[in-house]
């Protein structure tokens, strides 16, 4: 039985992506280190401007638990923290603007 090694190389392209990609998981990688020594609360945000690119909050947690960001605090960062700063924002609602607002599709 003859068993073939296959090396894929990728493209030029792909190797630029590859590298754009991981110099961004290492700021980011950089960023939760300086957070977390500093013990400070922090919000993850998908950075969305259509509702196409909207990502589930178990999306963003595992994308922070790639970058060695344990699941306890990445749940913070993704649900606790945003929630605590709506509620304590919400009883003047001059400090929000209206464009960041999602109405629930249950409820709205």
């Amino acid at each position: 039985m003859l068993t073939h090694k296959i090396r894929i190389v990728p493209t030029q392209v792909q190797e630029e992506i590859m590298w754009a990609l991981s110099e961004k998981c290492r700021l980011l990688s950089k960023l939760i280190m300086t957070i977390q020594k500093a013990k400070a609360p922090f919000i993850i945000s998908s950075q969305s401007s259509e509702k196409w690119d909207l990502r589930a909050p178990k999306d963003m947690i595992r994308i922070l638990n790639l970058v060695k960001l344990p699941i306890d605090e990445s749940i913070h960062g993704v649900s606790t923290y945003p929630e605590a700063m709506i509620k304590r924002n919400s009883n003047n609602r001059n400090k929000i603007n209206e464009d960041f607002i999602v109405e629930d599709i249950k409820t709205g």
